[in-house]
C-alpha cells in the first residue's frame, strides 16, 4: 500500500441535469484532467469533490463560472493491490490509529492495482500517510 498527499477541490452546484456536465466540459475544455471525482447530493444541491492536475488552472475555471463556495483540503492518494479485502485492511490500519474516514472513493482500477482517494481530518493526514506506508 503506498499513500501520497494531494489536493481535493470541493464545490457546490445546484442539482439539476446537465450541471455536472457543463462544469466538467469547462474543465476539459480548459485542459484539466480529472484524477477523481465525487459527486453526492444533499439538500437540493450536488456535493463535488474533485482531484485534478492543474488545481490552480482548475479553480481559475471555477472562479469564472460563479462557483465561489469552493474549498481546498489535503487527502490521500492511496494505491492498493486489486484484490478481495484491501478496503477492509486499509479501514482497519486507519481505524486501529484511531483515524476516521471522512470520505473514501475509488477512481482506477486494474488487475494489478486500484487507486483510491481517502479523506480524513487535516490533522491526521501526515500520521495517515505514515500508517498506510507501514
Amino acid at each position: 500500500m503506498k499513500a501520497i498527499v494531494v489536493n481535493e477541490v470541493t464545490f457546490y452546484l445546484s442539482n439539476h441535469a446537465g450541471a455536472l456536465a457543463d462544469v466538467t466540459k469547462l474543465l476539459a475544455d480548459a485542459g484539466v484532467s480529472i484524477r477523481g471525482l465525487l459527486v453526492s447530493e444533499g439538500f437540493g444541491k450536488s456535493v463535488v469533490r474533485v482531484v485534478v492536475e492543474q488545481e490552480d488552472k482548475a479553480l481559475n475555471v471555477l472562479a469564472g463560472a460563479g462557483i465561489d463556495d469552493v474549498s481546498r483540503d489535503h487527502i490521500l492518494e492511496v494505491t492498493v493491490a486489486s484484490k478481495a479485502g484491501v478496503i477492509a485492511d486499509l479501514s482497519a490500519r486507519l481505524s486501529k490509529e484511531n483515524i476516521n474516514i471522512e470520505n473514501i472513493y475509488v477512481t482506477e482500477s486494474t488487475a494489478q492495482e486500484t487507486l483510491c482517494y481517502v479523506s480524513v481530518s487535516e490533522e491526521q493526514v501526515d500520521e495517515a500517510v505514515r500508517v498506510l506506508g507501514e
